[in-house]
């Protein structure tokens, strides 16, 4: 998670991308986010383009605070 002051940087996209370097330099073959919310749309997206799928959905999981209870988590 970054700071909203640090959106549109590619700060995330660095951090997300050391993670998976120092894993893989430890031996890991697979690597799991276990929580993006869906209305968090940058974030999918950046993680998709780094080769993450979504595996899975919460309907009702988390209530945000502008887009309310999502049902398509």
């Amino acid at each position: 998670m970054t700071h909203p002051a640090a959106a549109r940087r590619g700060i995330a996209r660095r951090m997300c991308e050391h993670s998976l370097m120092h894993a893989r330099s430890r031996g890991y073959r697979a690597m799991q986010f276990n929580l993006v919310i869906s209305t968090n749309v940058r974030a999918v997206r950046l993680w998709q383009s780094l080769g993450f799928e979504i595996v899975g959905r919460l309907p009702a999981a988390f209530r945000h605070p502008t887009h309310g209870m999502s049902t398509h988590l």
